[in-house]
């Protein structure tokens, strides 16, 4: 069975250029370009694993991280699925969301590609 993996991004360009080479790697992949748009297909689509930005119009990433890891919009197996998170956000920020629980992983954009890839083979071998 494919991976599904959720990419959310309001920069389209982004969104499309993972897509692209997510699918090309074999992953299902859907899309979304703001918070609440990625509730919805979290409940929907409930994916193995959310590439999520940070900065983004309405629900901002920390937004919906919050949401997913408390539980309160989302069911229970989508509270506990890897987050990666892109973003040109400090490291520092970045690393307290490590600290916390509440991301995964991250990668600073631009985005290399290979290493994205890299994470998201590791975090989904055993799921």
């Amino acid at each position: 069975m494919r991976k599904k993996i959720l990419i959310t991004d309001d920069e389209s360009g982004i969104v499309l250029a993972l897509k692209i080479r997510l699918e090309h790697e074999g992953y299902e992949v859907i899309t979304a370009y703001n918070g609440t748009e990625t509730l919805e297909k979290l409940r929907q689509e409930r994916p193995d694993l959310l590439i999520l930005d940070i900065f983004m119009p309405d629900i901002d990433g920390i937004g919906i991280l919050n949401m997913i890891r408390e539980s309160k919009t989302v069911p229970e197996g989508v509270s506990k699925m890897p987050v990666v998170v892109i973003t040109a956000a400090s490291d520092s920020k970045v690393k307290n969301l490590i600290k916390g629980k509440k991301i995964t992983d991250y990668i600073n954009k631009p985005i290399e590609t290979e290493e994205l890839l890299k994470k998201i083979r590791e975090l989904l071998v055993n799921r």
